[in-house]
This record gives C-alpha cells, sequence and structure tokens, in this order.
C-alpha cells in the first residue's frame, strides 16, 4: 500500500521535528502559548498539527490523558444567555446536547453527509451562519457542496427550526450586554447588530474564561497540561466532576467534560 507507506513517512517526519523543536516545552509540560490582538484564543504550533500525530507525540511525552469540553459552543453560548437572560428553558439545545451523537447520525443520514459535517453545521449555526442556497453568505450551503435540495430539507426539518428559534432567544438575551458592537452605518446611523464573526469572538472569550480556570485548576493539582481550545492533554488523570464544579463555581457554566482515562 504505497499511500499509505508514503503518509507515514511524512507523519514520522512530522512528529520527529516536533520532538526536537518543542522538546523542552514537552518534557516542562511549560507551553509557550501566543495570543493575537482581538482573539482570545491561545495559539500553539503543535494544535496545527495532524491530531493523530500530535496524539501520539504527546502520548510519547506522558501526556496521556485527553478531555474536552462536551458540545463547548453550544453550551457556554446557552449557560451564557441564561445567565444574561429570563433563565427561560431552551429545550431543544439542552436535547442536543445530552443526545448529541445521535442527533448528529440521525442528521447525517439524513442529509448524506458524515457527522463531522454536521457537527460543524451545528456550530456554525450558533454562531450565527445562515441556513440559505446564497453562495456569497451560507457557510452552510457550502458544506453541503451547494445542493439546494439539502438547504430545503433543512429549512423543512422542524427540528432544525427550533434549534434555529432557541439559537436566536439565546442571542438575544446576550446581545444588550455587548454594546461595543454597535456601530455607524454608512448613512451614520448607529445600528446594534451582531455579525457571525462577533459572535465567535464573545464565544471565544467564553471558552479562554473556562480554560482559564482550567489552567488553574490543574496547576494546583500539579498537573501538566496541554491546551488546544476546548480540549486538554494532560500527564495526570484528573477528577473530572470536581474539574466540572470547579468551572461551574467560577463562571457559572455547567460543562460537561469527557476524558479518556
Amino acid at each position: 500500500n504505497y499511500h499509505y507507506s508514503v503518509q507515514h513517512v511524512i507523519d514520522q517526519y512530522v512528529h520527529d521535528q516536533a520532538s526536537k523543536d518543542f522538546s523542552k516545552e514537552l518534557e516542562t509540560g511549560e507551553f509557550n502559548y501566543t495570543e493575537k490582538p482581538n482573539f482570545p484564543r491561545l495559539i500553539h504550533p503543535l494544535q496545527n498539527m495532524p491530531v493523530k500525530t500530535r496524539s501520539q507525540l504527546l502520548t510519547d511525552n506522558n501526556f496521556t490523558y485527553e478531555y474536552d469540553i462536551v458540545c463547548c459552543a453550544q453550551s457556554l453560548i446557552l449557560y451564557y444567555a441564561y445567565k444574561l437572560g429570563t433563565g427561560e428553558f431552551m429545550p431543544t439545545i439542552d436535547h442536543y446536547i445530552n443526545n448529541r451523537k445521535q442527533i448528529r447520525q440521525q442528521m447525517a443520514n439524513d442529509l448524506e453527509v458524515n457527522v463531522m459535517t454536521i457537527k460543524k453545521i451545528i456550530n456554525a449555526m450558533f454562531c450565527g451562519a445562515y441556513i440559505s442556497t446564497n453562495v456569497k453568505y451560507s457557510s452552510i450551503y457550502k458544506l453541503l457542496d451547494f445542493d439546494d435540495a439539502k438547504i430545503v430539507y433543512m429549512k423543512e426539518n422542524a427540528w432544525v427550526q427550533s434549534l434555529k428559534q432557541e439559537i436566536k432567544q439565546c442571542w438575544d438575551y446576550i446581545k444588550p450586554h455587548h454594546k461595543e458592537y454597535i456601530r455607524k452605518t454608512k448613512t451614520g446611523k448607529l445600528r446594534h447588530q451582531l455579525y457571525a464573526k462577533d459572535k465567535w469572538n464573545i464565544y471565544f472569550n467564553l471558552e479562554r474564561q473556562c480554560l482559564n480556570h482550567i489552567q488553574t485548576y490543574l496547576t494546583e493539582h500539579n498537573v501538566k497540561s496541554f491546551l488546544i481550545h476546548d480540549g486538554w492533554h494532560t500527564n495526570k488523570s484528573i477528577n473530572i466532576t470536581d474539574l466540572e464544579n470547579y468551572v461551574y463555581n467560577n463562571t457559572g457554566y455547567l460543562v460537561t467534560i469527557e476524558g479518556a482515562n
């Protein structure tokens, strides 16, 4: 299998190169993250490595445990809205968070796409993507290979519509608390509108807030970690329930953490 062997050689090269380049950081567990102005995520070159190769590299350096926040975007946007809004229950979002695997699989079957595509579509919906056949504006249309019938299916699907309605409600509660997105229109009028990039930015800030507390918790428990936005690798097993409570007590966001212990 020629292709496999070439891929294997490339993966091995990437792995060995990163081992050299980041040997000190991998050894000490003190990673040098960088930040861009106006972008809340912590950035590190290892985050761009192919997942399998990166996991292998981290495992080889004793970062054997892997954790992530389940449905991070959905959970944080929902709980942020609960905190700022009327506390009105959002059953569709809640149901999705708790049954995400079945729902994604069902939609993937219905739309004849893979589960990863569905995950991306739902994440995009949470941050303002349109379900439309407008090539210019709809990232969802692109994800569905510009198939009009699939957009029609999404527009007519009762569950998708219910989800869309609740997402809108979340942002209706959140928006008044973000006056930084009041902008002047060309005619000089002031408009308070959240664009998709604003929604992503608000979400990334929530994600970062959680991650800061997770990082503090891990440091306090003498756990070395490598952070990847809504997930992290550690050199020791952690008490998930304890960490979930810690995040909740510090932020008010109820997150579910999944991990390979």
